[in-house]
């Protein structure tokens, strides 16, 4: 049984503000997150007219808040044919960067347990199904 669409922006809020360590500036909202999943899924829309053998294949982006760098908080949305996979985490903003830049598993697959090894991720990843990810996004991909 799926959640209600109010009930993923509410999980997300909550687990952006228990990653965030006591006293940082780098706080983010759940409605940003979202609209700069927009942004983004537009963006890669059009790049599926560009390079049209991605379509239907995972991908995913990473943004983060870094005023103070070395608690950094970052969240990553992984999007499937399924549904979408969000964590987030804090670390130095640098390694945050060089990995989301460089360092990045071929296997989007393996994307959210090597970035569980490198950085903290107190709350794991929420699953959501596509019907309710897409409620919540207010646009499928």
């Amino acid at each position: 049984m799926g959640m209600r669409p109010d009930q993923p922006e509410a999980e997300v809020a909550r687990r952006l503000a228990a990653t965030l360590r006591p006293g940082s500036p780098n706080s983010m909202m759940a409605a940003q997150l979202r609209e700069w999943a927009v942004e983004y899924l537009t963006e890669y829309d059009e790049e599926l007219g560009r390079f049209p053998g991605l379509v239907g294949k995972p991908h995913w982006n990473l943004w983060m808040m870094d005023a103070r760098f070395e608690d950094a908080l970052f969240a990553v949305l992984v999007f499937r044919a399924g549904g979408v996979e969000f964590l987030c985490g804090t670390g130095d903003a640098f390694a945050v960067k060089r990995y989301a830049e460089n360092d990045f598993p071929d296997d989007v697959e393996h994307l959210p347990a090597k970035m569980a090894r490198l950085f903290a991720i107190p709350e794991g990843s929420l699953h959501l199904g596509r019907e309710e990810a897409e409620a919540w996004l207010g646009r499928g991909w």
